[in-house]
């Protein structure tokens, strides 16, 4: 996981591809994506001053993370009336002539997934790199077989946004917005685990403050 930045909290995305001559893309040969965060027109309609945006979410195609040192695969999905992972959301804005204002908070969870039943034979055989990564070079198929659970995938996040434009004049504008994530990913850092092949089934994790 490295987005820092929940899907929640964006209010658009633009893709350029190639080379470009804007500020932010300065020596991005490959393309540029730009991200901007929520504003008023995001959340209120054209003749409203001021409201709400709530959005919630659940899925079941996961589980609850697991504890302790032998640690199975489990192939038994969450139930969709207690959902393993979910999302909600809370955004506000106020609109006037010279001041915008917008605050959102979300809150997500997500469970370890379970990886996919089809093409998994494009991943067998294959070794990824492990130059300083500290990962093994074992196939991963060996270990999240298909409709297995994914150990080590669950993620935790509360996120905050305030935002405020303020509009001088017709011609200026002075935007001031801070952003907040606290996160929680995974049982372990990647690197403690030892695994075994997935014949045997099972995992040990290893706490790295008592090895």
């Amino acid at each position: 996981q490295r987005s820092y930045l929940d899907p929640d909290l964006i209010g658009s995305v633009t893709i350029e591809k190639g080379p470009s001559l804007s500020m932010e893309g300065t020596g991005a040969i490959g393309g540029l994506v730009s991200m901007r965060t929520l504003d008023v027109q995001d959340i209120l309609d054209a003749d409203a001053h001021s409201g709400w945006r709530l959005r919630s979410g659940i899925a079941d195609n996961s589980v609850r993370a697991q504890t302790g040192f032998k640690v199975f695969n489990r192939s038994e999905r969450g139930e969709l009336l207690s959902p393993a992972s979910n999302f909600a959301s809370a955004a506000w804005a106020s609109r006037s002539e010279t001041l915008d204002l917008v605050a959102a908070y979300v809150r997500r969870s997500q469970g370890n997934y379970f990886a996919g039943r089809h093409g998994i034979e494009r991943y067998r055989g294959n070794t990824p790199n492990s130059g300083g990564t500290g990962m093994n070079s074992d196939p991963v198929s060996e270990y999240y077989r298909a409709g297995e659970e994914v150990l080590n995938t669950h993620s935790h996040s509360d996120s905050l946004l305030l935002k405020s434009t303020w509009r001088p004049s017709t011609d200026q504008a002075l935007e001031l917005s801070i952003r907040q994530l606290q996160a929680e990913y995974g049982e372990v850092m990647p690197s403690a685990i030892m695994r075994t092949p997935a014949s045997n089934k099972w995992v040990t994790y290893v706490d790295p403050e008592n090895s």
